[in-house]
């Protein structure tokens, strides 16, 4: 089970997999999980989130189960986080192999917004040690930037290296150049400027629109 680090920027973006429930719904919630998809896509939490909170609870195996996942998303996202942490904990809790990886990303994100430390980190730490392609790497991120947020940067590239390394083979380029950039960083600070130059080519090379351009900008910065 997932246990429950405040986290000092705002969590990993990535894109929730579109999936259907193989268990046919009764009529009516169905029709309240396609209102809230609908309302969902056209930029209306607020109106979603009542419709998901219904089929949430409504004990229909999968199709209960992908309404508390997008609850948990819409939640955090308007800063209610102990329903998002609730919803997070009810996908947990159904052991679905693909939707609880992301579940337990989403219940540490909840958690460090709120400041609960230590579940957070356990929460990300479980992602990393389940190896997700996708949410693992994401998880590995946001754990290494809370501890570069609070830790010396010695003790820092100790333990958050090791995870911004596993980063580096995220699939999704600009997760994987940032990385690059925030382990290049560490590097500078302890005044390994080699590695930090290796490690920021690294990033730029991946073409990625944000965390590349950050990266070609520390490489200057080291050059003069």
């Amino acid at each position: 089970a997932v246990a429950s680090v405040a986290v000092a920027r705002t969590p990993s973006q990535a894109p929730t997999p579109t999936v259907t429930p193989p268990i046919e719904p009764a009529p009516a919630t169905l029709a309240d999980f396609l209102k809230a998809d609908g309302f969902e896509r056209r930029g209306r939490p607020e109106s979603a989130a009542p419709l998901y909170r219904r089929v949430a609870g409504a004990g229909l195996g999968d199709w209960s189960t992908l309404a508390a996942l997008r609850l948990a998303k819409i939640s955090i996202n308007s800063e209610h986080y102990d329903e998002s942490a609730a919803a997070s904990r009810q996908v947990i809790a159904s052991q679905h192999p693909e939707w609880s990886v992301e579940a337990a990303w989403r219940l540490g994100n909840a958690l460090a917004s709120r400041g609960d430390d230590a579940e957070a980190d356990q929460a990300y730490s479980s992602v990393v040690e389940f190896d997700h392609p996708m949410w693992s790497p994401v998880a590995a991120v946001d754990l290494a930037d809370w501890i570069i947020a609070h830790a010396k940067p010695s003790d820092a590239l100790r333990t958050a290296g090791p995870l911004l390394e596993y980063a580096l083979g995220a699939r999704e380029h600009e997760l994987a150049a940032r990385a690059a950039f925030r382990l290049g960083g560490l590097y500078e600070l302890v005044n390994d400027s080699m590695a930090a130059r290796a490690v920021f080519r690294r990033a730029v090379l991946l073409s990625a629109p944000v965390w590349s351009a950050q990266a070609a900008s520390a490489l200057d910065r080291l050059r003069t």
